[in-house]
């Protein structure tokens, strides 16, 4: 069988809506873990998972197997302290995760009967994320448009050629579109693009530019998102010097309220956690704030 999924929840707390409220704080901080598992890593063969359930209990001791009765859909309990977890700076929490998630998977390995290199090779790239060039965001917020996603697919196209860059990527979903994992813009451009002229309203759009050997969609030179509540533009300051005007004309594409420009050293998966938070993340810097 092949792993596919990173599932994070809560053990029961004694209420049914504290256990819900610490579920969704869990996932909200570990989701990279998922997201760049499927991006990255895609899946691993072994004999013993399809879903790694991680169960975060106060009162555990130490890591086991509480449920094993669903083939492939074992969980792991793992100790968890609510307390100290929730006093963590975010940055901290994320080196908390990777280093949880290494211990489930030395204690599955000897079930999993597989190589550990997918493994420690997926662990590694999570860890030296923080290695590469800092991320410019500029997020325009605002009520969504539900008319001009075909125009904001050519002003995308044009600001990628602009800089002498392509889409080579989509993340792209839809009412009858929602593939697993990004695809080629050379397999797949054409049916989205028919999908959005066919007045579909899109939940998701990602375009990224990425190398012919990449290891993640963080390695995207220019990458544009557009979901309901916002407009995205993020790119390594590294690799170019965008300019701030091509970004502000982003801001059409949706009725703007206000923007925030951003930077992190961190994963494009937390870009949503941050806009979902509103930038509560320590770990980012606020550059400016664009006003309405």
């Amino acid at each position: 069988m092949r792993l596919r999924y990173i599932n994070v929840f809560s053990a029961y707390l004694g209420d049914q809506d504290k256990t819900k409220e610490m579920t969704r704080l869990l996932r909200l901080d570990s989701d990279f873990l998922d997201y760049e598992f499927s991006k990255y890593t895609k899946f691993i063969d072994n004999d013993y998972l399809i879903q790694l359930n991680i169960e975060c209990d106060p009162n555990a001791e130490s890591i086991y197997i509480s449920q094993d009765y669903v083939k492939g859909y074992p969980t792991f309990t793992v100790p968890f302290d609510h307390s100290s977890y929730l006093q963590l700076k975010n940055s901290k929490k994320r080196e908390f995760w990777i280093y949880m998630v290494r211990g489930v998977f030395d204690y599955a390995l000897p079930l999993m009967n597989c190589s550990y290199d997918k493994i420690d090779s997926f662990i590694k790239h999570l860890e030296s994320a923080r290695t590469r060039s800092r991320e410019i965001n500029y997020t325009f917020w605002g009520k969504p448009i539900d008319t001009n996603w075909y125009e904001w697919q050519l002003a995308v196209t044009k600001l990628f050629e602009k800089y002498g860059l392509k889409i080579t990527h989509y993340g792209f979903t839809s009412a009858s579109y929602a593939p697993d994992r990004i695809v080629t813009a050379m397999r797949k451009q054409k049916e989205i693009i028919r999908i959005i002229q066919s007045g579909e309203i899109p939940k998701t759009v990602e375009c990224f530019s990425l190398p012919k050997e990449f290891n993640s969609i963080c390695d995207s030179a220019l990458t544009c998102v557009r979901t309901k509540e916002f407009v995205s533009v993020l790119f390594h300051e590294d690799d170019i010097s965008i300019d701030e005007n091509d970004i502000m004309e982003m801001k059409k594409f949706i009725k703007f309220e206000y923007g925030e420009v951003f930077s992190s050293y961190s994963y494009l998966t937390v870009m949503y956690s941050y806009s979902r938070e509103h930038g509560k993340f320590d770990d980012f810097e606020l550059i400016k704030t664009i006003e309405a």
